[in-house]
């Protein structure tokens, strides 16, 4: 579903169908950056940094850690600095044992020479137990990502001394002391992902100069110990971009990010899934969202559902010129990678992106940003909760991959809907001119509950139909012309 609505859209449908949401937070502030979203003891909460804008000092950056409602209005915000420092932060943010572990890196003011790399704990009252800068003996050291794995924390990151990059991982413990460190050297290899796996060991990726002129990702398979079981260089030798790993459900190891097509450079979003016991790669392929850029997003956590994987994506607005804008999607798949559905979601005519997703009540959540577009207007918090069609409201179109053409299609109207008893369909596009023409109505398995002849003007009966979404169908000679979502509820 397209959204070109103003800045602020809110849509609710409580009660049984639970609650849709598109919002935009205005932050009022024009370099506020939202990069971490997670939920503690059941509320949300999110960090990034923002520039203190009341000193009048461009860039001097606070850590900035909020808490939001149900209807994702901020409750508590709490703001970390010092007096000489701009703080990033990154996508590495923890919760253990009731405190957040947050990292990024921190430099002088208006003196970019030295870059620290820092983790801060902070419990959520905002009381901070302390603040470690890590490696000092470095020129530059970025703490990218972390995860956890019993009471121990554990960062990846981006280290240059002083011409040399390197990816360095490392543990520490609840007083921020460094317990364990491996470093990934050679071919500049930078970090991407890590994330610990159900045999007690990480999957870690990083993208590195392989081949000469190129850029491949480089995946290690790590033991408990941080000891190497196998290590995969994937992509050909020309230019390939960034894919995070994570674990899939049958054990083995999923990458998703973008490749550059070798003819023309354009980017195309490239899955691949690595057998776990050795690195062999399962499934290569790639994802044409758009004609000049789609990605899959490099930093978004995706969803394991019973029936596939929910994951988001972002696609150029256009397909010609530069500088365009891009936007997001979400997207289904099956486990053998077939697209089921497919949505487009934007606001303005700037990039955005997701940076989180979860699953709560049968409702797909998406948190993310909206950048600015002009002076005038600012960075700015979304959060998006569609059903599990993709769907943010409760009578929008379906978009299966085969469909996704007929999306807001208008050839034919379905009322009321939702409906309990009988609902009228009316050709208004094809009246009497569709001879070969048939009304199908399935569930969201494909079984087919009914079909009949098409008729500009037709009812169905509904009193047989359990709650739930089903399809609704217009077919000529078997080929869909369009589809839409109908809600039965008695």
């Amino acid at each position: 579903m397209k959204c070109v609505s103003s800045i602020l859209l809110f849509t609710l449908w409580s009660g049984l169908w639970g609650q849709y949401a598109n919002v935009v937070n205005i932050t009022n502030d024009r370099f506020e950056y939202t990069y971490n979203f997670h939920v503690i003891d059941d509320e949300l909460w999110s960090n990034g940094f923002v520039s203190d804008t009341t000193l009048q000092l461009f860039g001097f950056n606070h850590l900035e850690i909020k808490k939001y409602d149900d209807e994702f209005n901020v409750e508590k915000q709490i703001l970390y600095s010092d007096s000489i420092h701009q703080y990033t932060s990154y996508y590495g943010a923890e919760y253990l044992q009731g405190k957040i572990y947050l990292s990024g890196t921190k430099n002088i003011y208006q003196n970019w020479d030295t870059l620290k790399g820092y983790i801060v704990k902070i419990d959520t009252s905002g009381n901070i137990a302390w603040e470690k800068i890590y490696f000092t003996n470095n020129k530059e050291v970025r703490i990218n990502y972390t995860a956890q794995k019993d009471t121990i924390v554990y960062g990846l990151a981006n280290i240059t001394n002083p011409s040399i990059q390197k990816t360095k991982i490392f543990s520490i413990d609840s007083s921020g002391n460094v317990i364990q460190e491996k470093d990934f050297q050679g071919y500049s290899q930078q970090p991407i992902s890590l994330r610990t796996t159900s045999d007690n060991g990480f999957i870690v990726s990083t993208t590195g100069v392989y081949y000469l002129g190129a850029k491949n990702p480089i995946v290690y398979k790590l033991d408990s110990n941080l000891n190497i079981k196998w290590q995969k260089v994937l992509g050909p030798p020309d230019r390939n971009h960034a894919l995070q790993f994570f674990e899939l459900p049958n054990g083995n190891y999923l990458g998703l990010g973008s490749s550059e097509e070798p003819t023309t450079g354009y980017l195309r979003s490239w899955l691949v899934e690595l057998d776990s016991a050795n690195g062999q790669v399962l499934k290569d392929t790639v994802y044409w969202f758009a004609d000049r850029y789609s990605s899959f997003n490099a930093f978004s956590d995706i969803i394991f559902d019973e029936d596939g994987i929910v994951l988001s994506a972002i696609r150029s607005a256009n397909a010609i010129g530069s500088n365009q804008p891009y936007h997001s999607l979400i997207l289904k798949m099956n486990y053998n990678y077939s697209i089921l559905w497919s949505r487009e979601y934007f606001h303005r005519t700037s990039d955005q992106y997701f940076l989180n997703a979860y699953k709560k009540d049968d409702f797909y959540h998406f948190q993310g940003i909206v950048l600015q577009d002009s002076p005038t207007n600012t960075h700015d918090e979304w959060f998006l909760v569609v059903d599990s069609m993709g769907c943010d409201d409760a009578v929008c179109t379906v978009g299966v991959e085969e469909m996704v053409q007929f999306e807001n299609d208008d050839s034919f109207m379905v009322y009321p809907n939702p409906s309990d008893a009988v609902i009228t369909i009316d050709l208004i596009e094809y009246g009497n001119g569709c001879n070969n023409c048939s009304i199908v109505i399935s569930d969201l398995t494909g079984k087919v509950l009914f079909t009949g002849n098409a008729r500009s003007t037709m009812q169905v009966d509904l009193s047989g139909f359990a709650d739930g979404v089903y399809l609704i169908s217009l077919k000529e000679n078997e080929q869909h012309l369009s589809v839409k979502k109908l809600i039965v509820r008695h």
